[in-house]
């Protein structure tokens, strides 16, 4: 809540400055300062609204384990924990054989963005045909089905 009170503090007198601003040099290095606190404000709490809305989202650069691999693959999960009556957050992984390539261990789906194509949602990818071994993802029933 602190917060959204500061960024909207901020946001005001960015606002009023920018209609202070005398020169026009003033006024663009305001608006720069404004449209780059904006980018650092979104990055910090834009996947938590994104985690809220669609209950399970790729975790961010800084919560992904430090490792050798340049697999960004991890999930942030909101699962509801009836017990407490509140929502638990889980940093997992879902990884599966790939059905359509059959060999055991060696060609994995992860967990990527749906790109274009699927905007918006999670698909399974497999390693070696990212593009044309595309499937669902649904992390409350962990079921997919082949989308192409």
């Amino acid at each position: 809540m602190i917060l959204l009170i500061a960024a909207a503090l901020w946001s005001w007198l960015v606002l009023v400055g920018m209609g202070a601003a005398s020169t026009t040099v003033a006024f663009l290095k305001l608006g720069f300062i404004g449209t780059l606190t904006l980018l650092i404000a979104y990055t910090v709490l834009g996947w938590q609204f994104r985690l809220v809305a669609d209950r399970v989202i790729l975790a961010p650069w800084f919560l992904q384990p430090l490792s050798l691999s340049k697999q960004d693959d991890y999930l942030l999960e909101l699962r509801r924990n009836e017990g407490a009556k509140r929502n638990t957050l889980y940093l997992v992984r879902y990884v599966a054989n790939c059905p359509v390539c059959g060999a055991k261990g060696l060609d994995m789906v992860r967990v990527e963005s749906g790109r274009l194509e699927f905007f918006g949602r999670l698909v399974g990818r497999c390693n070696r045909a990212p593009n044309a071994h595309v499937f669902s993802f649904d992390h409350v029933s962990k079921r997919g089905r082949f989308l192409r």
